[in-house]
């Protein structure tokens, strides 16, 4: 199967774009998810020191209703999903909202003691994805309790989902234009060769006077003028040809002209015989015909 070369030009310069593309959204996503995480971690540790420094005198007082509205007023924001207060045996003081259980905080802690946050999904939603942020409570150097609080991580999925489909969306409108810049591209590359080809032909069915004329500052215009040039070379061989055979025969003409290496200027010996002929009537026949047909005449005897 032949496939142009338009096509084939075409084809790589859409498949280097969307690969440019595709690449280029991959990172400004990755970027994005990153920045978002960087903003909502700091965030919630933040929130979390905060609140664990105004719970530490209630909690050493044991203050259990204080704690407790001060957990309700908490989980009241929209993205605080909840939040708990541990005494310092892990036992859980006040409650509020969605928060994982005390083994599963517990095992979080012990797996990565610098981490201070960790991902959960209440009853396996995945739908809506928590983190949540620990502090501990302290009232100078002792560990009164820990804080932990759970945000919902919605709003960032929300977040990468609009720039997603943004990225997706400008992609392939990108893409269509590039296909269509592809295919003038290619085109306006391609016709100098469409050209030559045409020319080629020409040149193969005897029209040496074919020219390209190609005005270009680069490669194709070289072989343009090439072409050009041997072309008219041919042309002014043709002319030498058809001039040369009025005077000599089509045999004779063809040998020397493909022999020009071969001819010498200067005479020989050769054993030959010397043959006269007398045409009957030539100056009468020479009076009616013109030159070129009399020098043909001329050949079929000589």
């Amino acid at each position: 199967m032949r496939i142009p070369i338009a096509i084939k030009l075409a084809l790589a310069i859409t498949l280097l774009i969307l690969s440019g593309m595709s690449t280029l959204g991959f990172i400004l996503l990755e970027n994005q998810k990153t920045v978002l995480s960087q903003q909502i971690n700091g965030m919630g540790s933040a929130i979390a020191k905060q609140f664990a420094s105004s719970a530490s005198e209630m909690v050493l007082s044991g203050d259990s209703l204080g704690l407790q509205t001060l957990v309700n007023n908490l989980v009241d924001n929209q993205q605080i999903k909840g939040a708990m207060i541990l005494s310092d045996k892990n036992k859980i003081v006040v409650k509020s909202g969605q928060t994982p259980s005390t083994d599963f905080i517990q095992h979080q802690i012990d797996s990565n003691k610098t981490a201070h946050h960790f991902e959960w999904n209440a009853n396996n939603n995945k739908q809506d994805p928590l983190i949540c942020f620990d502090s501990p409570i302290k009232f100078k150097q002792l560990i009164a309790g820990r804080i932990i609080m759970t945000f919902s991580k919605q709003q960032m999925v929300q977040s990468l989902e609009s720039s997603r489909f943004v990225i997706i969306f400008t992609t392939v409108i990108m893409s269509i234009i590039a296909i269509l810049l592809a295919f003038v591209m290619s085109r306006h590359l391609s016709k100098p060769i469409y050209n030559l080809v045409a020319a080629s032909k020409a040149i193969g069915a005897g029209d040496f006077k074919y020219r390209l004329n190609e005005r270009r500052n680069d490669e194709l215009g070289e072989l343009a003028l090439a072409f050009d040039q041997m072309a008219q070379g041919l042309y002014e061989k043709a002319q030498v040809e058809d001039v040369f055979s009025r005077y000599v025969s089509s045999n004779v003409a063809e040998k020397i002209l493909e022999n020009l290496d071969d001819v010498e200027l200067g005479g020989k010996h050769v054993n030959a015989s010397v043959l006269f002929a007398d045409i009957v009537g030539f100056t009468s026949i020479s009076e009616k015909l013109p030159p070129q047909d009399i020098a043909s005449l001329l050949n079929e005897y000589f």
